[in-house]
């Protein structure tokens, strides 16, 4: 995909889960990332919803060894003081020290409006 792209300077997305992955995924092919309330300890909230959460614990282990260090400031990080699903100052607390972190005061867990946050994550990807 990434070789087909015109863009010069993509950017993986995601939400929850997908920010999970968008993070690592982003990583491993050395694109830029924004993630959205990402969900960082599935291992610990998605039992009976997604198959083998347990995995989960052994992908942040086995990746690479301090990606995030190794990520720094490749990551944009928007977290929503009202998300219902996730301990969004939990997730604050580990990512701060690699990423820059927006709070978005409306948006619940699914994030459903992003435009507030386009001109950043426009101005962020063109860092890249």
């Amino acid at each position: 995909m990434l070789q087909l792209s015109a863009d010069d300077r993509p950017l993986i997305c995601g939400v929850g889960l997908g920010g999970f992955w968008a993070e690592r995924i982003g990583f491993l092919c050395d694109i830029r990332q924004a993630i959205f309330n990402p969900n960082l300890f599935p291992n610990e909230n998605m039992e009976g919803k997604i198959d083998r959460p347990e995995e989960y614990a052994d992908i942040a282990t086995k990746c690479v060894n301090n990606f995030r260090e190794k990520n720094r400031d490749r990551c944009l990080v928007v977290l929503s003081r009202q998300d219902e699903a996730l301990n969004s100052q939990r997730s604050a607390d580990l990512l701060h020290h690699y990423y820059e972190i927006i709070w978005d005061e409306e948006q619940t867990h699914k994030f459903k409006n992003i435009s507030p946050h386009l001109q950043r994550i426009k101005a962020f990807k063109t860092l890249g």
